[in-house]
This record gives structure tokens, C-alpha cells and sequence, in this order.
């Protein structure tokens, strides 16, 4: 009967412990959010050739505008991201090549 129950409890353990890990990054545009339509953004950023790097906040939805294209994005990175290049983001048809994306914590989140 011991050896039942410890078998029990180490096949409860296992399956426990299987559950527990939480999905991580999966290489995709979707480890920074998702793509929103233009009139959910909450602000818009307007980029140029000079442009070299952009601050946003985690949780935030954003309008980015260059060349007379526009995508929006609400901005949702893992707690340990909070640099990508906008090129991830971007559709292939709006030029953001070597612009950073910064992302500063959202207060919500940090409890204040």
C-alpha cells in the first residue's frame, strides 16, 4: 500500500508540475501584443527618417504613422522585455527599419 501512494503522489507531482509553466515567447510579433484597428489607439506617433527609437508603456495602445502609412498596436511584452526593434511589430509595407521601441512598465501594474 506505501508504495501505491507514493506512486500517487509522485504522478500527482508530475502532472502538477506540468501545468505550472507558464507559456514563454514564442518568437512572434505577438510577444510584443497585438495589431489593433487605427481608432482604438490612444495616441499617435509620428515617425521620420531621423527617428532612431520610440518610448512606450506596457499596456498601452499606439498609432505609429510614417510615409503616409499608419498601423496600430497595443503594446503587451513579457515582464522581462522592454526593448524590440518596431520593424518586429510593423507591417512589410511600412519602412521602420532601426527604430527601438522602449517600454516602460505600466504603473497599473506595478501597483501604484
Amino acid at each position: 500500500m506505501l508504495n501505491l501512494n507514493r506512486a500517487a503522489i509522485l504522478l500527482l507531482s508530475v502532472v502538477l508540475a506540468s501545468g505550472a509553466h507558464a507559456i514563454g515567447p514564442t518568437g512572434t510579433d505577438a510577444d510584443f501584443g497585438t495589431a489593433v484597428s487605427d481608432t482604438a489607439a490612444q495616441r499617435t506617433i509620428a515617425l521620420d527618417a531621423g527617428t532612431k527609437s520610440v518610448n512606450v508603456v506596457n499596456g498601452e495602445t499606439v498609432k505609429f504613422t510614417t510615409g503616409g502609412k499608419s498601423f496600430s498596436w497595443h503594446v503587451s511584452t513579457y515582464p522581462n522585455v522592454n526593448q524590440f526593434d518596431l520593424e518586429k511589430i510593423a507591417p512589410k509595407d511600412v519602412s521602420t527599419a532601426g527604430v527601438q521601441v522602449y517600454v516602460s512598465p505600466s504603473a497599473q501594474y506595478l501597483g501604484n
